[in-house]
């Protein structure tokens, strides 16, 4: 994505700030920023409205300085801020010995976060909504049981521009889109502009119809102060961000119970016994462009009203005391700006309205990084949500395709799903995306496979459950079950998708293939897609008995040596007269409850099959515990050998 600023006033430390910049993440996003004498530098972005840093083209981080240009960093002496080197960076500049993609410490970060955070009233994991079942339970300690939302298809939010009573300098320019543009914006069918097309559009056709969600564009409000207290010199954090969203609610309600404006019955839900009417979606704008950088003054973001000096504005209309709580506040900027806007605005309302997590991680410093990326809104891009989402939605109609024997086929980008159930809270996904309609954000196309287990989470990782919540399984292999938290890197993005073809395409995903269909404590799924189709409008692929040769070098023992075995003692004699010595020395035998391989070679894989021909593990390990006795069939490198645990 590609913005642009005028040039503001900003401090010494970092992170170059975008006027219609929201609390969606970014990923590399481009940013051109103009300088005070009108030169403009093209930045890369990382972060979201908790932290961000900026790098140069070729990857060195850089950093605004008091003058307001930019500069490459280096990190000062104790890791914890970005420091200017001196050397400003321009399109042509001989960059100063310091090393690509600095970061200053976790530590710094995540304390750049809580502050953060505990000046927006979010709670510190990040994970404000999701409870694995319910997707529109919220996790937090202060909400009582929630209010069961009904199954209508209408829903309706609260869209508050705010503007103050002076504007000036950069924020004097094109300072507010008129009041029946912003409702074009947001409620417009198959209204069109900028970069995308209305918020009510966008859920609607992600939904398949069956969300109408819009929104009450009231009059706008005038607060009583300038918008440089609220900056407030441009602090750390957003100190004076809930005196802002106060002052304004007080004014909106002036407005509303004298008769001169209306919230026209919002969607509600109970946030407590004490709030039982609490507004769920609050979009606010305020006018002109941020003049402050990254996450400090008015800056865009999410967070939640939790009033000022212990008093909360409530509006009463029609008898009805309306509660205000989660919010998302948007700069407006120039007309285009709001309409561009529409990408960032769908996500926050992802979370009010659909209560759905963000599935992008926040500790990318860690190593802990993205592993949906642009395949889903609640990562990064605009593309439709994952089927998980879609499916507790009830916007989908699934199928499931545990323990099938067929050849089936998907429609792309369509509202079926199929599904291959482990139990309540593991499962795959399977659907076919190409790049269209609200699918045109993705970077691959083909059969694409999602890893859910309702315990994770993406955000953070987490010892008692180190797996994501949602997981785009990458047909090269490079987030593996192991390792659930690889990244997705753009480099490789477009192999992701299963698919046949030109070039290193992945057809087959079952227990042998690479990546191994593994559940997350390495149980082998039994689940088996082969043949593939190539990318097209429709797709098919094979799911069950018959395996297609996997890219490793194991393979399936021929059909004259089957492991779809009895139990009759004829077959055991005849397995029994093999070898259980073979080439390289290799030996296999029980020890205890475990069957040890001797000699197996560094990285080579040993497929063990029950007498029914299940596989029961597919393992580098030596020692295989094993959880019943009897007789194990061990495939290695096509090699078979016998092993009886007694």
């Amino acid at each position: 994505m590609r913005v642009n600023s005028c040039f503001f006033s900003f401090a010494v430390v970092i992170l170059i700030a975008a006027f219609n910049s929201f609390a969606a993440p970014y990923n590399g996003d481009e940013f051109e920023y103009t300088q005070p004498d009108g030169s403009t530098v093209t930045v890369l972005l990382f972060g979201d409205e908790l932290h961000i840093d900026a790098e140069s083209l070729d990857g060195y981080t850089v950093i605004v300085g008091e003058d307001g240009y930019v500069y490459y960093a280096k990190l000062s002496e104790d890791d914890s801020e970005y420091v200017s080197t001196g050397v400003r960076y321009t399109k042509n500049n001989i960059v100063p010995v310091v090393q690509k993609g600095m970061r200053i410490s976790q530590y710094q970060v995540q304390e750049k976060r809580k502050r953060n955070r505990k000046a927006l009233g979010t709670p510190e994991d990040g994970e404000l909504y999701y409870n694995g079942s319910n997707n529109r339970a919220r996790i937090d300690a202060s909400i009582a049981q929630p209010a069961a939302l009904s199954d209508a298809t209408h829903m309706k939010g609260v869209t508050l521009v705010i503007e103050f009573p002076a504007m000036n300098g950069a924020n004097a320019i094109n300072a507010t889109a008129s009041r029946e543009h912003v409702d074009s914006v947001f409620n417009h069918p198959k209204f069109r502009g900028g970069q995308g097309s209305s918020v009510y559009d966008w859920y609607n056709d992600v939904s398949n119809g069956k969300l109408q969600y819009k929104n009450t564009v009231v009059p706008f409000v005038t607060v009583d102060r300038e918008k440089a207290y609220y900056d407030d010199n441009c602090s750390e954090g957003y100190k004076m961000v809930p005196q802002l969203v106060h002052s304004a609610l007080q004014k909106l309600k002036t407005e509303v119970e004298a008769g001169r404006a209306s919230l026209e019955q919002p969607s509600t839900t109970r946030r407590s016994n004490s709030e039982p009417n609490t507004v769920m979606a609050l979009n606010i704008y305020v006018a002109g462009r941020s003049s402050c950088e990254w996450a400090k003054g008015v800056w865009p973001h999410q967070g939640s009203y939790r009033g000022v000096s212990n008093q909360k504005i409530t509006i009463t209309e029609n008898g009805i005391t309306y509660n205000f709580y989660w919010y998302q506040m948007s700069a407006m900027g120039t007309t285009n700006d709001i309409v561009s806007s529409v990408n960032t605005v769908v996500h926050e309302n992802g979370h009010m309205i659909m209560n759905w997590p963000d599935l992008y991680n926040y500790d990318s410093n860690n190593g802990n990084v993205n592993v949906v990326r642009n395949y889903c809104v609640m990562s990064t891009g605009t593309a439709m949500p994952n089927p998980h989402f879609r499916n507790l939605a009830g916007w989908i109609d699934v199928i499931d395709i545990t323990d099938m024997n067929a050849t089936l086929s998907h429609t792309a980008n369509s509202h079926t799903v199929y599904k291959y159930t482990r139990n309540a809270k593991e499962s795959y996904f399977i659907e076919a995306r190409i790049r269209t309609g609200r699918s045109s954000p993705i970077p691959g196309e083909g059969l694409i496979i999602w890893q859910v287990h309702t315990d994770g989470q993406n955000s953070t990782v987490k010892a008692e459950n180190p797996w994501p919540l949602v997981k785009v399984i990458q047909a090269n292999n490079i987030n593996s079950t192991q390792k659930p938290f690889v990244e997705l890197a753009s480099s490789t993005a477009a192999n992701v998708p299963f698919r046949s073809g030109g070039g290193s395409r992945n057809t087959n995903f079952s227990n042998i293939s690479e990546p191994a269909a593994l559940y997350y404590d390495g149980t082998p799924s039994d689940i088996n897609i082969f043949d593939v189709s190539e990318v097209g409008d429709v797709m098919t692929f094979k799911i069950g008995t018959g395996y297609s040769a996997p890219s490793s070098s194991s393979v399936v023992p021929s059909s004259s040596s089957s492991l779809i075995l009895s139990s009759s003692s004829s077959e055991i004699e005849t397995f029994a007269l093999r070898p259980q010595i073979i080439e390289g020395n290799i030996r296999a035998y029980a020890k205890g409850n475990a069957i040890v391989l001797e000699n197996l070679p560094q990285e080579t894989r040993a497929e063990v099959y029950d007498l029914r021909g299940k596989l029961v593990y597919y393992t580098h390990s030596r020692v295989i515990p094993m959880q019943a006795k009897g007789m194990y069939i061990i495939n290695i490198s096509g090699k078979i050998l016998r092993v009886v645990v007694r």
